[in-house]
């Protein structure tokens, strides 16, 4: 007669898999999984085009959301929203009292401190898309500080870029003409010195190298991107380092399997030694799948190539990436099944097989041209990721994701191992008991490591 086993484990919560049982095909397949999105959140006014979410940063328990294309102020003038984690309802709306059409006020926003930093790369103080930075603080709302170059021009784009650490606000400006060469600048400014402003050029700059179309800063370093720099071929790219206090230095960075069109420096983040570095015009994978490098600053030997495990042509890997004290994240546009849908994947500085990955995950799956992963930031325990083009009704307004950071694993059973599962729980942070009946004969083991570190194992035979 054949018996009935009833497993009952009682742990608080899973965090990892150690290992199955000791017949295959129990476990199939140990996944990755953020849990479910904590909330998403859309616009309140929803309008088309708005793109809602087309740049992020965080700060504490703020997100900072830009909705470059909102038209509150003219076509595309921009705006900025400010939210507070676990609440979908936004506490201020930011748009410039001077703004244009096309000014696209939010495409690329900032944070630190007390303080909000917003670009504005299509302004015209100087003439069309000369560009400027906007600087508000978080705790009054009375401030406000307009940045234009001291020696601004038309089609300048300051502001494309930005950046900022305690004390320096970091502004790319890739169009900008030096001795009638449009090769990019790059401008810094400080919060306390409102007459404060040192340029940085390449010292071998030459024409549309793009400097400036991406920036970063940590510590006493600032990393500049050119991606249309030429040494590896047109297009190739190069990355430049500098320090705040020794005007004289510069180091520049370009790939040692560099190529052209590689792109390499279209994005680009700093924390602590090490430096990331966007290819997405790579073509390990295929043609435009798209790459990213890892650098350490203090040790101008260590290199390191990510590309995705699954990755193949026009991906575009790498278009925008960010890293902190343990992780990178790296945007690639599209995937193999939708067109600019997006992805990101989540990699670890000090484990170099570790690889997550999280798309859109509405209840009507992913669509072409949501461009999830427009914009994408994280702050302790939370991740966000804006779709700058996701919308209902055709709207294509957009939408951030917010995600609870909680690493895991997510389980996938083999049903035809079991006659019935009472409760099968697919994700993270939450209470067992968890019932399952196994009625087929073999031998299992099960074992599962809790929060506290502590090995579990279950083991049974039904004969």
């Amino acid at each position: 007669m054949r018996k009935k086993y009833l497993l009952v484990v009682l742990l608080l919560l899973i965090v990892n898999l150690t290992s199955c049982s000791n017949k295959e095909g129990i476990i199939d397949a140990i996944k990755y999984n953020l849990g479910d999105i904590n909330y998403k959140i859309r616009s309140i006014e929803e309008a088309r085009f708005e793109m809602f979410g087309s740049s992020l940063a965080m700060n504490d328990d703020l997100i900072i959301i830009g909705a470059s294309g909102d038209s509150s102020k003219g076509d595309f003038s921009g705006s900025v929203y400010v939210y507070k984690i676990d609440d979908d309802e936004y506490t201020r709306k930011i748009s410039p009292t001077d703004g244009v059409n096309f000014g696209v006020f939010g495409s690329t926003v900032a944070t630190v401190n007390n303080y909000i930093i917003v670009g504005a790369p299509g302004d015209d103080d100087y003439g069309n898309s000369s560009g400027s930075v906007y600087v508000y603080k978080i705790d009054d709302e009375a401030y406000k500080r307009k940045i234009t170059a001291s020696d601004g021009s038309a089609r300048a784009l300051f502001g494309r870029s930005l950046a900022s650490n305690d004390e320096y606000i970091v502004i790319g400006a890739p169009t900008t003409s030096n001795d009638g060469i449009p090769s990019g600048s790059v401008y810094l400014y400080k919060y306390d010195d409102d007459t404060y402003e040192r340029k940085i050029t390449a010292s071998d700059g030459s024409e549309y190298d793009k400097f400036g179309a991406s920036v970063a800063i940590y510590g006493n370093y600032i990393a500049v991107g050119a991606w249309s720099d030429d040494d590896n071929g047109n297009r190739s790219g190069s990355v430049y380092v500098y320090k705040l206090d020794d005007d004289t230095y510069e180091r520049k960075i370009i790939m040692s399997d560099g190529f052209f069109r590689d792109k390499f420096g279209f994005s680009l983040s700093l924390y602590d030694d090490y430096l990331v570095v966007g290819t997405p015009g790579d073509d390990d994978t295929g043609e435009d799948s798209g790459s990213v490098m890892v650098y350490n600053l203090d040790d101008e030997t260590y290199e390191r190539k990510i590309i995705a495990s699954d990755g193949q042509k026009f991906e575009y890997f790498g278009e925008k990436v960010i890293v902190d004290d343990e992780h990178i994240f790296v945007v690639a546009r599209s995937d193999e099944t939708y067109i600019m849908s997006g992805s990101v994947y989540i990699f670890k500085l000090d484990d170099e097989t570790y690889e997550r990955k999280i798309t859109s995950s509405e209840d009507n799956g992913k669509d072409n041209f949501d461009v999830f992963g427009s914009s994408v930031a994280s702050s302790g325990d939370h991740i966000v990721v804006g779709a700058g083009r996701d919308g209902e009704n055709d709207s294509e307004s957009g939408a951030v994701y917010v995600y609870d950071f909680v690493e895991g694993y997510q389980i996938d059973i083999n049903i035809d191992e079991y006659e019935n599962i009472n409760a099968l729980r697919d994700g993270l942070s939450y209470e067992i008991p968890q019932e399952m009946f196994f009625t087929e004969p073999g031998s299992y083991k099960i074992a599962v490591t809790d929060n506290q570190g502590e090995s579990h194992e279950y083991s049974f035979i039904i004969e």
